[in-house]
This record gives C-alpha cells, sequence and structure tokens, in this order.
C-alpha cells in the first residue's frame, strides 16, 4: 500500500467533491473514525456522484458508499513516518475509545510492566553512551600574552647651510628653528602562548599640552587624531605585527604653542604628545575575556628657546596571563543527534509511565473500585481466568448481584472464576455446578450516575 502505518497524510478539505476521479485517495467520515483509501468507481445519480472506494492493502471494496455528506477531503501529500510515535503510544496505551453521550473517553492501559521498565533503563544508558562520544571538555588553559613596541623617529630640516643630510637620526639635539617634520615610525607585535581570535583597533593622535612653567597647573590640552582609527582582527594565529607612521608638522603645533605664550603672557612649557594607541578584545569565537588598551608614545617639546630639544619614549614591554575555562563541545555529530532523540523518547516514556502511576492511583472508575473491591474482599474465593466459558454446556442462571453469586458458592462449595471481557469496561463472575452456570456480568455503563 502506497499508505503505511505511521503516516501522515494531508488533506485539502476544500476539494470540489464533484471533480474527484477513479485513483484518487481521499478521507471520509465512518462511524467515529476518518479513514483514508483509494476511489475505485465513480458512478453519477440523479445529477450527483457517488463513489466506491477500496484500501490498497484490502481485497474487496469497503461497504459503504461515499456522498458529499461523509467527504473530508482529498489527499494531497503523505509523509512517511513521522506519525510512528503516536501509533507507537495508542498500540501499547491505549486500550479504547466508546462514545459516552457527546462524550469521548480514552482509557489508558496504565501496565507499567517489567518490559516498560527495561526499555525506560536502556533509553537511558543509550543517552548517556551517546553523551560520552558526543560531547568533549577542553582543558582550563592558561594563555600568555607578550606585547612589544618600538618607536623610531628622523628630524627633517629645513633648508640650511650647515647639515649635509635632509634629516638627523634620533637621540641627538636639534635646534627647534632648523626642524620642519618628525617622521615617527612604530613598531608594535603580539605574541600568545596559543592560537587566537582577536579583534585589533588602532589609531595615532597627538595631544598637544600647554601649562605653567612653575606649577603643575595645565593651561590648554587638545588632541588631534593623525590617523583614522583601524580595526584589525588577529584569526586563528598566535602573533601579530603592525608598524605606523605619523607625519608631524613641527612648525604647526610650535605655533599654536608659542601663539598661546604670547597671547596671555604667561611663562608656560608644552609639550606634543603623539601617541600610538592599541587597543584588543577577545573575538566572539573565543571563550574567555580579553579587554586590553596599550599605548607607545613619543614626547616632542615646544616653544623650547634654548638650542637642544630632548624627545623621550615611552615603549610598550608587557606580559599578560589570560586564564581560558574549561568548556564542554559537540565532538560528533551523529552521536549527538541520536542522543538528543533518544532523550525525547526517553522523556516521552517516562511521562506516559507517571501518567499512568497517577490515573492509577487518582482516577480509577467506579466500575473499577467495585472490581477491585470485590477482588480484595473475597481473594480467597476468586480465581481469575483467560478464557470465557462455554454457554453451550451449560444452563445459564443469571445472578443480580455479587453477594448471590457468594451464597451458590457457599453452597455448592465451587470457585468464583473471574473472566475480563472488555479491558475497564465489563467482565463476568460465574460458577459452574454439574450442568449449571450461574452468571453475574458487570458492565462500566451500569455505573453511570450510581453508586456502587
Amino acid at each position: 500500500p502506497k499508505i503505511k502505518k505511521g503516516d501522515v497524510v494531508v488533506i485539502d478539505r476544500k476539494y470540489n467533491y464533484d471533480s474527484l476521479k477513479e485513483g484518487d485517495v481521499i478521507a471520509f467520515k465512518k462511524d467515529n473514525y476518518i479513514v483514508v483509501h483509494r476511489i475505485v468507481k465513480k458512478l453519477e445519480i440523479n445529477n450527483s456522484y457517488i463513489y466506491y472506494t477500496k484500501g490498497d492493502a484490502n481485497s474487496s471494496i469497503d461497504d459503504i458508499i461515499i456522498e458529499k455528506n461523509i467527504f473530508v477531503g482529498k489527499k494531497v501529500l503523505n509523509i512517511p513516518g513521522i506519525g510512528y510515535p503516536t501509533v507507537w503510544f495508542s498500540e501499547r496505551y491505549v486500550s479504547n475509545i466508546t462514545t459516552k453521550g457527546q462524550k469521548e473517553c480514552l482509557y489508558i492501559k496504565c501496565n507499567i510492566n517489567l518490559y516498560g521498565v527495561i526499555c525506560a533503563v536502556v533509553l537511558l544508558i543509550g543517552t548517556i553512551v551517546c553523551a560520552i562520544y558526543a560531547i568533549g571538555r577542553s582543558d582550563k588553559e592558561e594563555i600568555v600574552y607578550r606585547e612589544t613596541s618600538t618607536v623610531d623617529y628622523k628630524v627633517y630640516l629645513k633648508d640650511n647651510s650647515f647639515y649635509d643630510t635632509p634629516y638627523l637620526g634620533d637621540g641627538m639635539a636639534y635646534v627647534a628653528s632648523l626642524i620642519d617634520k618628525i617622521y615617527i615610525d612604530y613598531d608594535y607585535s603580539l605574541i600568545a602562548s596559543a592560537k587566537s581570535n582577536i579583534d585589533v583597533n588602532y589609531k595615532i593622535v597627538a595631544k598637544l599640552t600647554i601649562g605653567s612653567q612653575n606649577s603643575s597647573n595645565v593651561f590648554f590640552e587638545k588632541s588631534y587624531d593623525l590617523t583614522d582609527s583601524i580595526s584589525d582582527q588577529m584569526v586563528d594565529t598566535n602573533m601579530y605585527h603592525i608598524t605606523r607612521q605619523a607625519v608631524i608638522d613641527y612648525n604647526y603645533y610650535n605655533n599654536l604653542a608659542n601663539e598661546f605664550r604670547a597671547s596671555y603672557a604667561v611663562n608656560t612649557v608644552s609639550r606634543l604628545d603623539v601617541e600610538f594607541i592599541i587597543e584588543e578584545k577577545n573575538n566572539k569565537d573565543n571563550d574567555y575575556v580579553m579587554n586590553n588598551r596599550s599605548m607607545s608614545s613619543l614626547t616632542i617639546p615646544l616653544s623650547e628657546q634654548e638650542v637642544s630639544i630632548a624627545m623621550q619614549e615611552n615603549h610598550v614591554n608587557d606580559v599578560k596571563k589570560i586564564i581560558k575555562e574549561a568548556k564542554y563541545y559537540v565532538k560528533n555529530k551523529v552521536f549527538f543527534i541520536i542522543g538528543i532523540v533518544l532523550v525525547a523518547v526517553l522523556t516521552i516514556q517516562m511521562t506516559l509511565m507517571i501518567i499512568c502511576l497517577l490515573r492509577n492511583r487518582n482516577k480509577s472508575s467506579k466500575y473499577e473500585k467495585y472490581i477491585k473491591r470485590l477482588l480484595t474482599a473475597y481473594d480467597r474465593i476468586i480465581v481469575n481466568v483467560k478464557t470465557p466459558h462455554n454457554k453451550d454446556k451449560y444452563e445459564v442462571i443469571h445472578i443480580n448481584s455479587f453477594e448471590e453469586l457468594v451464597d451458590v458458592r457457599d453452597n455448592t462449595k465451587e470457585h468464583i472464576n473471574y473472566y475480563i471481557i472488555e479491558e475497564h469496561k465489563k467482565c463476568e463472575f460465574y460458577v459452574t455446578n454439574d450442568n449449571d452456570l450461574y452468571l453475574y456480568e458487570v458492565d462500566a455503563k451500569d455505573f453511570d450516575g450510581k453508586k456502587k
């Protein structure tokens, strides 16, 4: 058959009834169920259509004529297998469905037997095994970061009759009036003890500071961005290296400092701090926190009347340690998916078992309570039998109450047989004596609105 147990069938309820044809698979109502069968014959009667259907696995045509009032819809899609958990639940836990007025009463088999316990244990063991093979744990690790930087500069001179070279190197004395531009070269390295993913941002800033010559007071301070902020990444590597250059127009900043001193007639000391600022933050792929800010700078004195100018460098040479905490990760996706499925099935299994336990304890019907009371009170004279009696061999005498049946048993000295006709709904107690069969029947329907 095209549709198998556990398949989910998608039905188009708005499909035109008259447009159906032989070979179409349709859904229709029969008793309290929805049946999905294939049309094998189409007939027109009195300007309307009727259909005959048959299941693909059946040998004969259905004993029902399909008319518009019982037509539900036409099959448009068949999804194999995904409804099997519902079928499994129905076969294992659902005993039967009966109609009581307009309400449907679902009786659940609550047999928490050895099979159910073994099934739960197997699922649990399977889940644990999958977890062992699917989940890995990294070790706690100490990562060491070493930062180093150097600053090199050249002082370019204005045209003059004294120096043969266009610039002077670092560590020398300079005449302020001869300075044209200063070229500063920054070199920065970050070395890690393990491969890392780090976001790096850096820029070069010049900060002009004009202060009092006689105290630590600052009269004026302003920062100038010499480069835009640049973003870069250190990707799955343990080393990062950058070099950048800044060009300082010495006369521009020196004139600002001199103009301030002349304008306000104060004794000032001025300087220009050229800073290479580097910020490192952990990338989103890292499982540890890193938030570091480093700075390599060069200080250039301004407004100096003396012949010599001293430049002071500030280098980075630092070591930082970061603890990378242990973490769990998926090392085998196949076992991980299987484990998730097993957890879901185990959850369903345990939920059903708990529901059954609660129903057994708290939600027994009047019929079940009555039968349980009889079996408990008369357990010494009642025998549970698995096969029904043969009424043809006996003359059946119907008894109206269990107490009367007990009197018969006392007189005949025969045991009382107990047979379940329909689980949770109907049973019978009987005593046989020679050719007579004394029968007491108990039906759940008789308990509606009554007290026993």
